[in-house]
């Protein structure tokens, strides 16, 4: 019995590193694709752009406290987060702290986040253990917009 279970156990752990290894190559597929079909910038950390509204506020620090708003999907479309919060820079992805802080208050812009700088190869799972977001997912934020630097 003890040979059935590890069995099992081995064969879901290799099938589950099979459908991430597929959903990466996807992930990846589809920043090349969007890179290729729209007007976005690409900063030195990869991180791909397109500046919707330039705004003229503040621009903030990591350590900056920010309102936001933003709503998010996966590369295959799928609702991942929404957020209308006022938090420090640092606790969001990398991705989105590498674009506040070039942004301006009240700019907009559009990302792509590769998986490197969004929840990496672990993802995020909720509190029964199911993946909300997985392994190396590409994360499009629509709409990031930078309302208020409350200090900076």
């Amino acid at each position: 019995l003890k040979y059935i279970y590890l069995i099992v156990v081995v064969l879901l752990l290799f099938g589950c590193k099979e459908n991430f290894e597929v959903w990466k190559d996807y992930n990846e597929d589809f920043l090349t694709k969007i890179a290729e079909t729209e007007t976005f910038k690409t900063t030195n950390d990869g991180l791909k752009y397109i500046d919707r509204f330039n705004g003229k506020g503040a621009i903030p620090k990591q350590n900056s406290m920010v309102k936001i708003a933003y709503s998010a999907t996966l590369s295959d479309g799928t609702p991942c987060t929404s957020l209308d919060t006022i938090n420090y820079v640092y606790n969001y992805p990398i991705g989105i702290q590498i674009a506040l802080m070039q942004m301006n208050r009240e700019s907009v812009w559009t990302l792509c986040i590769p998986y490197d700088l969004a929840y990496g190869v672990s993802g995020i799972k909720n509190t029964y253990g199911n993946y909300i977001i997985p392994p190396y997912s590409t994360i499009y934020v629509k709409e990031l917009e930078l309302k208020e630097v409350v200090n900076y």
